[in-house]
């Protein structure tokens, strides 16, 4: 084993596009020669009690930490690297997908796209947790888990944001010191979803130039799936049609070579 590959989700009501996201990881694992293992909401019997007291109704943050704690359990049980990939990430081109080039941990770049008040596109970089590579022996789990903790304990039950312990806590940690980044997973916010659902055009050419990356795979964000200011169900699922119609290339054309 070069690897285990760990994901989560419910295991009831599952969203046909999120199916097809699982089956896209199972499939890349089984082709890079990785193990793969899927953990239902069982996961969240990991986190400690008084943590979900403190994250209250927030399910995001529990998740956060207990996908921590399940990393490390597996390092500890004998596996040499873990990767984590969200539930709601599609891999789209295979090939592109590569995370031999890691060492010793490292976490997704995110570049996100949106309008500002006059419709004009713009980008804004950031660090999250829906990849994450991490090697048996490195420190940073550990210190990641710690953090986690630490800032949950010194929160008031029920003041906990969503991504409290996600992306605001990297970037937050990445100002501080430089986090290694997996580059080729990309991130569809509700501007870019909206335009892959109808075939891609100038949104793709910005996120792509933004980037300056190809991507292998991309996190769809489901937690802004029908939701305000969010996209529909109907929309997601023809942007992940799209993506896997065209191997990613609705974006990856885009890329100056």
């Amino acid at each position: 084993m070069s690897a285990l590959v760990l994901q989560s989700y419910r295991t009831h009501a599952v969203p046909a596009w999120i199916e097809e996201c699982l089956a896209s990881v199972r499939a890349w694992a089984a082709a890079a020669g990785h193990a793969y293992e899927f953990v239902d909401d069982q996961l969240f019997e990991l986190v400690p009690g008084w943590f979900r007291e403190r994250c209250g109704a927030q399910l995001l943050p529990q998740t956060d930490l207990a996908r921590l704690l399940l990393m490390r359990a597996r390092l500890q049980a004998g596996a040499p690297r873990v990767i984590w990939l969200d539930a709601d990430v599609l891999v789209c081109a295979p090939t592109r997908l590569h995370l031999e080039g890691v060492d010793g941990f490292a976490f997704c770049a995110e570049t996100w796209l949106d309008r500002d008040p006059a419709g004009a596109l713009r980008t804004e970089r950031r660090v999250n947790n829906a990849a994450m590579v991490m090697d048996v022996g490195n420190p940073v789990l550990d210190f990641y888990i710690h953090a986690c903790l630490a800032t949950a304990a010194h929160r008031a039950p029920g003041t906990i944001a969503k991504l409290a312990f996600g992306p605001q806590l990297l970037v937050r940690l990445a100002q501080v010191a430089p986090l290694p980044v997996i580059g080729c997973v990309g991130m569809m916010s509700p501007v870019l979803g909206r335009e892959l659902a109808t075939g891609g055009g100038a949104a793709c050419a910005a996120y792509a130039a933004a980037r300056g990356g190809a991507i292998g795979a991309i996190n769809l964000c489901a937690s802004l799936v029908d939701v305000d200011r969010g996209i529909d169900t109907a929309t997601v699922t023809a942007a992940v049609a799209c993506l896997a119609a065209t191997g990613g290339d609705v974006i990856n054309q885009h890329v100056a070579s």
